[in-house]
């Protein structure tokens, strides 16, 4: 499609200065227009700080100068170059909201950007802009698309380091109209009338329509919107309104073409329609089809077997007798004779058998006329077949009437019908049998699945129902415990987050509930991590691996790193490098090793003797402690802190002055404190149950601890 075959308008109506955004169309010179395409955009911010707001508007401004800058090679296409000018738009977002002294609530953003280059269009979004396709189908029914839809995606905090996230592509058919704006438009203009607009006016005009309507209904409010439309499509469909014809083609070829072509794209949206169904509706379409097949099938193999039985009875019933047959009932003579033709159905209505007028004794032998004459005649089904009395059954005086009851016929006329269907099936063929058999068998199982998918939607609603309330709850817990973090409220955060997993248990734990569960135990995880300040070490970096052995302290002068161990009395040097050295030593079994200074470090043993080591001399000295090297005392932990320290847990702290390192063995974690007790960082390792001493460089922001016969490293990042 030729680029002067699209057409882009704009709309930004501005009522509310309490909103702040714009509506672009790119401008670039015409030979850029037509190999790179055209930027357009819709931006939309409320309650967000001057500064930030500036520096965002600041670099859409960038981002459609750097997109038309050379070179213009093609080793980039233009999607590729879209990409990337995001990519730059990205990092200088995420500068400002790192930047900036408030808060930046980023779900009060939308941001729409978007490449028109021909009939091609790519979106990319932040927040909640909305992008409708309105697609003219072959019997002028128009579909709707929300191609820019969240409904299907889960609900996620916006991510500040990549805001726009991802790239959505596609084509604008000849057919098509697409409509770019923000989430005002829905409360004024249905989708239907906004695909009415759209379809019947050009873009300009569409939205200079749009926004006179917007004048006289809306006194403060902010509007903005893009309308992109083919020109050969408005031209069409003048040309089809005028003339009111079908399209017609000279040479029967092309002819051929196009009809085949809307054959396809009938069968297409034949198909595409319900492909939106739910996967049960799905399967009962499909399974429904087939069947109306097999029994067609069915029907028509055995309609000939059918007619012929029928046939064959009707002749044995109507065959006549050579002699007049007499039968008593009750001593009353009822003479039969041969069949004679019936002129219409009044008259067989006339002819026929009155169980009425049959004489009875008792109840006993009325039950036993009945029994004698329905194995002889057919009634009300068969008049026809009923042969003609030639004299009228009279009742002595002294007989009453049998109580001949309407269910009586009934059920007659029901087993008659039962034995004719059982006469019918008998007589086909094996393979038709079979074939009916299945059939019957396959409407049964179609018929009771849509009892139990039924009883299914309703047994689970309530379930459903419920299990989205205490999602509801969860997320206003979770958003509440954020909420007071930021506030200084650690304890009232603690207390929504252990709420918020109490609610969690109201779900059952079932496998249809499997995903919901996981989803919020997440977002219960990831806030509760962010709120401890946690870091997971799956696998820390390993400094050094000192083989077997049973080591025990960890100090620190400068760049080196010293341990001792009891296995065979060394003490070990082990620079930052990873070099070591080993001192052989006749002190005993050594429980803690700390560092005076660069020069000494002070040793104490199991049996509570205290050695001083000068390092220089290698030369241990025994002597009585100056000072308590090994016991550091910290601040009172912030009450966020979960678990909370405990004495038997906390096994090695050691203090830099500005922070405290806390190693707590039991919980496998490393807890770093600032003086005033609030939690700095937390790293949880299952290499840390194992550790057995912990030292620090706060300056090169490092931490190493010794777990088992291996010294590890933590890069702090504080």
């Amino acid at each position: 499609m030729d680029k002067k075959q699209i057409k882009i308008a704009k709309l930004a109506i501005e009522a509310d200065g309490n909103i702040i955004g714009e509506s672009f169309v790119a401008k670039p010179e015409k030979d850029l227009a037509s190999k790179l395409g055209v930027l357009f955009g819709v931006i939309e911010m409320y309650n967000v700080d001057d500064n930030f707001s500036h520096k965002l508007l600041e670099a859409v401004s960038d981002l459609k100068t750097e997109f038309y800058l050379p070179p213009y090679g093609t080793q980039s296409t233009p999607e590729k170059r879209f990409e990337e000018s995001l990519a730059r738009a990205n990092r200088r977002l995420f500068s400002a909201f790192s930047e900036s002294i408030e808060p930046i609530d980023l779900r009060n953003i939308n941001v729409t950007i978007g490449l028109s280059r021909k009939n091609e269009v790519y979106l990319s979004q932040i927040g909640h802009g909305k992008a409708f396709l309105f697609h003219r189908k072959k019997n002028w029914e128009m579909l709707v698309l929300d191609i820019l839809s969240d409904e299907d995606r889960p609900a996620e905090k916006p991510n500040p380091e990549k805001l726009f996230s991802s790239v959505l592509s596609g084509a604008v058919g000849e057919n098509d109209g697409l409509l770019v704006c923000n989430e005002e438009f829905l409360g004024y203009f249905s989708q239907n009338e906004l695909a009415r607009t759209i379809d019947e006016h050009a873009p300009d005009g569409a939205l200079k329509y749009l926004g006179d309507q917007i004048r006289e209904k809306v006194a403060k409010a902010n509007f903005y919107a893009i309308a992109i439309k083919p020109e050969q499509k408005e031209k069409l469909l003048a040309e089809d309104i005028s003339q009111s014809k079908p399209i017609t083609s000279k040479s029967g070829g092309t002819q051929t073409s196009i009809n085949k072509l809307l054959n396809t794209q009938a069968e297409t949206e034949k198909y595409l329609a319900p492909s939106m169904m739910p996967n049960w509706q799905k399967a009962l379409i499909i399974s429904g089809s087939w069947l109306k097949k097999a029994g067609s099938v069915a029907l028509a193999k055995t309609g000939v077997a059918a007619v012929a039985v029928a046939n064959l009875a009707k002749e044995k019933l109507n065959k006549p007798k050579a002699n007049k047959e007499i039968k008593r009932v009750q001593g009353t003579e009822v003479v039969r004779t041969p069949k004679t033709e019936v002129a219409s159905n009044d008259n067989n209505r006339e002819e026929e058998l009155n169980y009425n007028d049959l004489p009875t004794k008792n109840t006993d032998e009325r039950f036993e006329a009945n029994e004698n004459i329905s194995s002889d005649f057919k009634v009300t089904e068969e008049v026809e077949n009923i042969p003609k009395l030639n004299e009228k059954i009279t009742p002595p005086a002294t007989l009453t009437k049998p109580a001949k009851t309407s269910s009586g016929k009934i059920s007659n006329l029901i087993n008659g019908w039962i034995n004719d269907q059982i006469v019918k099936f008998l007589s086909l063929k094996l393979s038709q049998r079979v074939v009916l058999a299945l059939a019957l068998a396959l409407l049964f199982l179609f018929s009771q699945s849509i009892v139990w998918i039924g009883r299914a939607e309703e047994s689970s609603s309530t379930r459903i129902s419920s299990n989205n309330k205490a999602a509801q709850e969860i997320q206003r817990l979770v958003d509440n415990a954020e909420a007071q973090n930021i506030f200084n409220d650690e304890v009232g955060a603690m207390a929504s987050i252990k709420k918020a997993r109490e609610t969690l248990e109201e779900i059952p734990d079932r496998w249809g509930n499997k995903d919901l569960r996981r989803q919020l135990i997440e977002k219960i995880d990831s806030t509760y991590r962010r709120l401890q300040k946690i870091t997971v070490l799956d696998s820390p970096k390993e400094l050094i691996n000192l083989g077997e052995g049973s080591y025990v302290g960890l100090a620190r002068t400068t760049r080196v790193l010293w341990c001792f161990n009891n296995s065979n009395k060394e003490l070990i040097s082990i620079e930052e490098s990873g070099a070591v050295k080993r001192f052989p030593s006749q002190m005993p079994e050594v429980s803690k090793l700390s560092a005076i200074d660069d020069r000494y470090l002070a040793i104490l043993t199991q049996d509570n003797s205290f050695y001083r080591y000068e390092v220089p001399k290698d030369e241990a000295v025994k002597t009585k402690p100056g000072k308590d090297y090994f016991t550091v005392k910290y601040p009172t932990p912030s009450p966020l802190l979960d678990p909370p320290l405990t004495a038997s847990s906390t096994i090695r702290n050691i203090s830099s002055g500005e922070y405290h390192y806390i190693l707590d063995k039991d919980n496998g974690r490393i807890v770093i404190l600032d003086k005033n007790g609030a939690i700095k960082k937390q790293y949880y390792s299952e290499k840390i149950k194992l550790a057995d001493s912990l030292i620090a460089n706060t300056k090169g922001k490092k931490l190493w601890f010794l777990s088992d016969d291996s010294i590890y490293e933590i890069d702090t990042e504080i």
